[in-house]
Parts: C-alpha cells; sequence; structure tokens
C-alpha cells in the first residue's frame, strides 16, 4: 500500500475513533447524572485533537460525532455543536496555525461565548443553567467571563496534550 493510502486511512481511522470517543464523553449526563456532566466537558478534546492533526478529519469528525448525538438526544447534540464540539474544532486548526496565545485565546473565547448564546439564549437550550437566575443585562458579560475562564484552561490543556502527543 502506498504511503499516501496509508495515511488517508490512518486519519479516516482515527477521525472516526475520536468521534466515538467524543460522543461517549457528550452523552455520559444521560447515564451518569453527576459524574457526567463534569465528562462531557472533555468532548472537546477528541475533536480538538483531530483538527489538529488534519482540518478535514476535525470536520468530519465534529459532524459525524453531532449526528450520533443527535440520534440519542436532542439538546446534548445541541450542545456539542454550539459549544464544546465546534470550540475543540476552532481550537485544534488555530493551534496547529501556530497563532499568538492572545490570538487563539480571543477567537477561541468569541467562539464559545457566542455558541453558548446561540444555544442558551436563542435556542432555549441552558448550558450554563446556574446563569438563568442572573439579571438579564448581566448574562452576556458573565458568558463571556466563563467562556474566557474555560477556554483559558482548554488552550492550556490543549498545548500539554499536544507536546506529550507529538512524537506520535
Amino acid at each position: 500500500m502506498p504511503d499516501d493510502d496509508w495515511r488517508k486511512s490512518q486519519n479516516i481511522t482515527l477521525g472516526a475513533l475520536l468521534a466515538a470517543i467524543a460522543v461517549v464523553l457528550q452523552i455520559m449526563p444521560l447515564y451518569l447524572p453527576v459524574i457526567g456532566t463534569s465528562l462531557s466537558a472533555l468532548s472537546t478534546l477528541p475533536v480538538a485533537l483531530a483538527s489538529y492533526r488534519q482540518r478535514v478529519v476535525g470536520l468530519l469528525t465534529y459532524i459525524s460525532s453531532g449526528i450520533i448525538i443527535l440520534c440519542w438526544n436532542v439538546p446534548q447534540a445541541i450542545i456539542f455543536l454550539c459549544s464544546s464540539g465546534f470550540l475543540g474544532l476552532c481550537l485544534g486548526i488555530l493551534l496547529k496555525e501556530n497563532y499568538s496565545f492572545g490570538r487563539v485565546l480571543c477567537s477561541a473565547t468569541l467562539v464559545m461565548a457566542l455558541g453558548v448564546l446561540l444555544a442558551g439564549e436563542i435556542l432555549g437550550i441552558p448550558v450554563l443553567p446556574w446563569l438563568s437566575g442572573v439579571q438579564q443585562f448581566l448574562i452576556i458579560p458573565a458568558v463571556f467571563v466563563c467562556s474566557l475562564l474555560y477556554t483559558t484552561i482548554w488552550i492550556l490543556v490543549l498545548k500539554a496534550a499536544l507536546e506529550r502527543f507529538k512524537n506520535y
């Protein structure tokens, strides 16, 4: 088998495996209510790793994971497609392009905040349920602050993971 065909097969297999992992992590709250909510935040990692490997693989991982989660639970699929999965897709691509930390942070925070606002305010899916008691005028700044903290953590985690897996 030529080297190019081998690389394509390897990327497809890796993307499918990472999509399966993302699906399992995202639907955890349905089966493990307390610990599953914490584990579902990790669904960003497989999509980010796939998109770091190759943009097309990341996009296909994101789309296929979203479709599979949609078959299971519509609110979880919307949360994945608007926030955690989309954040992983953007972070993987931005880190692959070697943008500065500030540029990655600003771009990813904007993506995350807009996704959370889209899911929460427009579609009515409570991505951050503890914000439901906050005054209306404070929701947007609170979402941006939470997105900034969440994105900062993910950038640091992904950089450490990518450094660890650099030789693989």
